[in-house]
């Protein structure tokens, strides 16, 4: 009995003396893992330290990335990382540029999932903000006439007009989200000078709404209604009536000069 209890307490305090080797071993691993976090951290925050005078520098050679810059503020993630203006603007135009997931915008970029889509929230509002300083018709027409002239051989021209925007298939109101042609869509009426520029952006109705009707109730339509734009016109396609100030192809051309 005597010996069976000695052997007890033996195993007893080999089993005590392997949990604090245990536990000893478990804290000497997660203050590794602690110090290579925070080696991490002190790296990014040199990082960032080091790009902030590059982004002020970008910011003047671009006047209009500064103007979205100053819409925005630095933001911290969850994982302590600092998201400066000008890397909420990468990660936008990323995902604008390839029309991918934010998943794999995030992968690219080195960010999560839901930092990419705060920043995209964030840069989105900032470019709405600031369009009506940017998105206009200038104070002359004469040299979009111009530049209309010389592709189109058409005098008089001062922009060319389409909407539509297509979307993937939503979960409500999927009925007023369909167009004449079938497809999901935002009505988003665009004018464009003959560089690609936009001068005039309207996107308050869905796909439902026929061209014609957008057009005449946007305040664009009214502007011309009223004559503010003298004998400017536009140029649009089958889907607008023509009218004095907006003209559209033949249906079924007759001759060289229609077609």
């Amino acid at each position: 009995m005597r010996r069976t209890s000695v052997h007890k307490a033996q195993l007893a305090l080999n089993f005590t003396t392997v949990q604090m080797k245990v536990l000893k071993c478990n804290q000497q691993m997660k203050h590794v893992v602690l110090q290579a976090h925070l080696r991490q951290h002190h790296i990014l925050s040199l990082q960032n330290q080091q790009k902030a005078p590059m982004y002020q520098e970008r910011g003047k050679e671009n006047p209009g990335l500064g103007c979205i810059s100053m819409k925005l503020a630095m933001r911290i993630t969850k994982a302590k990382r600092r998201i400066t203006p000008f890397d909420h603007v990468l990660i936008d135009f990323q995902f604008y540029g390839t029309e991918t997931f934010q998943t794999v915008v995030g992968n690219v970029l080195k960010y999560s999932q839901a930092t990419v889509c705060c920043s995209i929230h964030d840069v989105s509002r900032a470019l709405c903000m600031i369009a009506h300083d940017h998105i206009h018709f200038p104070p002359n027409l004469l040299q979009l006439k111009r530049e209309f002239s010389e592709i189109a051989r058409i005098p008089g021209i001062i922009g060319c007009i389409d909407t539509h925007i297509r979307i993937q298939r939503p979960h409500q109101h999927e009925y007023a989200l369909v167009n004449r042609k079938g497809y999901h869509s935002i009505n988003v009426q665009g004018v464009c000078d003959a560089n690609g520029h936009l001068l005039s952006v309207n996107a308050t109705k869905p796909g439902s709404v026929h061209d014609s009707t957008m057009f005449k109730m946007s305040g664009l339509g009214l502007q011309y209604v009223l004559g503010e734009f003298g004998e400017g016109f536009l140029l649009g396609d089958s889907g607008y009536g023509c009218t004095p100030y907006l003209i559209t192809p033949f249906n079924i051309p007759s001759n060289d000069e229609e077609v």
